[in-house]
């Protein structure tokens, strides 16, 4: 109970520090105060930092498959938004190439981790 209480004030503390960085590099870009891009960075923030802890947390307490699929979850998502993205844009451009081979990456850590938990599996 004590440590996921240190990971929540942990997350809670490096959401608010995202908030308030993309706060100021969005009024310094854009010169307009706009709170919604700030909040969602921020939540991100915080709910990656709290779930990346409780990952490491189950990695620790000799939950390690649990924690394997979970990031294999989170990589799926990942995946499928790439995907997405990727269907309706030429092959040309510059940042598609770029979003290409950052899928296929993620595709080769996604069957890397599946990989890993059939192992652990048949142990």
């Amino acid at each position: 109970m004590i440590k996921n209480k240190k990971n929540l004030k942990i997350g809670i503390f490096a959401g608010i520090i995202g908030f308030i960085l993309t706060f100021l590099f969005g009024y310094l870009t854009t010169g307009t105060f706009d709170l919604r891009f700030p909040a969602v960075i921020g939540i991100g923030f915080f709910g990656g930092v709290y779930g990346g802890l409780k990952i490491r947390q189950m990695i620790i307490s000799d939950e390690e498959l649990k924690a394997t699929l979970i990031s294999l979850i989170a990589i799926s998502f990942l995946i499928v938004y790439c995907l997405i993205t990727l269907l309706g844009r030429d092959i040309g451009s510059r940042w598609t190439i770029i979003l290409w081979v950052s899928t296929v990456g993620l595709g080769i850590i996604w069957i890397m981790y599946l990989s890993r938990i059939l192992k652990q599996k048949r142990k």
